[in-house]
């Protein structure tokens, strides 16, 4: 008799790990869509908004511009373009958070005086 593992799989259906991954990433991207509903977002708007967030991870994960472009399948001048949108007003509240959250984690994390903190942080 075969082990329990080997029956187990012999019962599951052969799904390949990308489309494992891109299942995962659809169940992922639902309470986002749920939240766009509820808010009124335009898909068009979501669609733009995914593809911020998309360059900005890839960003900040050091990959070049050129990399981000063959990644997105479009010019390295458009991702400039999706650069300066990020560097925009409209992001500003978030980068601003993003900064508490940094303070919060040093904090947290070393107990500074609020001198050592200032000079963490200068700006």
């Amino acid at each position: 008799m075969l082990p329990h593992r080997a029956r187990v799989r012999n019962f599951l259906p052969m799904v390949d790990v990308r489309e494992m991954q891109l299942r995962l990433i659809y169940s992922l991207l639902k309470p986002v869509i749920r939240a766009s509903a509820r808010f009124g977002v335009p898909i068009r708007t979501l669609g733009e908004l995914l593809r911020l967030a998309y360059y900005e991870h890839l960003r900040r994960a050091g990959l070049s511009l050129e990399e981000i472009a063959q990644r997105f399948g479009q010019t390295t001048r458009h991702m400039r373009s999706l650069g300066q949108r990020l560097e925009s007003d409209f992001f500003q509240a978030e980068r601003e958070v993003g900064l508490v959250r940094q303070v919060e984690a040093f904090v947290a994390e070393k107990s500074p005086t609020e001198i050592e903190t200032a000079n963490a942080f200068p700006n």
